[in-house]
């Protein structure tokens, strides 16, 4: 399920009262429940809210459903890791008695961070009666939404361009972008956020300054390619993220070179590449510009200077920029 779908589904069914949230992206698993508590009009720390461990007993659990909420509309009651749904763990009759006859004033929800097992009886219960949401990693579409979703959170709307922008800027780890997106919310006085906002307030990851030498190394300018690298190196005070990276576009470079050199089509190649198709297609054409030799030349270069660091045998600024200005061939 994407986390749109998600916020849609339970837009549409105003009154679900049963929840299973699970899957590797935690990030959506804790925006969900912030959605489903919003939904309902409480909070956390709310009188209205039951939180249980992995450790709690069956019948602490129906009670707190079966208890009247003090203040909202519903009471809601949220269970991490209920052991009679994992693999080989027993239990769970006291639950399934409770879900035959639910009170109609609770919601339940269990959220997993471990895999539940779809083939208990629960997890079918709750599946028929209730949703599941099972987040994967993000597709770009689903951080796109969800930086929508998070902007309209905070009294502000965002256009495509904007929040390609942020994207491309700040990278796409959603715990950075969440900050970012507080940040620029507090900055921006209108209730639009444009795409100059973003540019003027996100901060730039490493990431996207990586992209930016990487280009710059493509377009044979060395000093603008330099002067960032030496200005990363300064604020990052280490070489290996920057360098881990660029090794990276140089293996995707390589694998795209070989199928191509294999004669594969340029859509097959974007798809056996894996990851995101944008930056398959980047990786295709730039490979264009080396041969396979070459390529494999400047991983072997990447993975010696990265001995020679973390050895402590050469200086990170001045080397580095040899070995970068050899491998992409100027």
């Amino acid at each position: 399920m994407t986390y749109q779908s998600f916020l849609e589904t339970l837009k549409k069914k105003t009154d679900i009262r049963l929840f299973l949230i699970c899957g590797e992206n935690d990030h959506f698993k804790r925006e969900s429940l912030k959605a489903i508590l919003a939904h309902y009009h409480v909070g956390l720390q709310d009188l209205d809210v039951d939180r249980f461990d992995s450790r709690a007993k069956e019948s602490d659990i129906v009670l707190a459903c079966q208890t009247p909420p003090f203040i909202s509309e519903k009471r809601l009651v949220v269970v991490e890791d209920f052991p009679p749904m994992i693999s080989a763990k027993t239990g769970g009759e006291e639950v399934l008695d409770y879900l035959a006859h639910p009170s109609g004033l609770a919601v339940l929800i269990f959220t997993f961070d471990q895999k539940p097992d779809k083939r208990k009886k629960l997890y079918k219960t709750i599946a028929d009666a209730g949703m599941v949401a099972e987040f994967g990693e993000p597709e770009l579409s689903d951080i796109t939404a969800w930086v929508t979703y998070a902007f309209a959170n905070l009294g502000k709307t965002i256009g495509r361009p904007a929040v390609s922008a942020l994207i491309e800027r700040s990278g796409q780890d959603m715990v950075n972008l969440s900050g970012e997106i507080e940040k620029i919310a507090s900055y921006v006085e209108a209730d639009e956020v444009k795409a100059g906002d973003v540019v003027k307030i996100a901060s730039q990851s490493l990431e996207y300054n990586v992209f930016q030498i990487h280009d710059f190394l493509m377009k044979k300018d060395t000093k603008s390619a330099l002067t960032l690298l030496n200005d990363i190196i300064d604020t990052e005070k280490s070489p290996f993220g920057i360098l881990g990276l660029i090794a990276n576009k140089f293996r995707m470079m390589y694998k795209a070179r070989t199928m191509l050199d294999a004669k594969y089509p340029q859509e097959k190649v974007i798809q056996m590449m894996g990851g995101h198709p944008y930056a398959a297609k980047m990786a295709m054409q730039d490979a264009k510009n080396f041969s396979a030799h070459a390529l494999m030349d400047g991983i072997n270069a990447l993975a010696k200077m990265d001995y020679l660091f973390k050895t402590g045998q050469q200086d990170a600024e001045l080397s580095f920029a040899k070995t970068l200005i050899e491998i992409y061939g100027i």
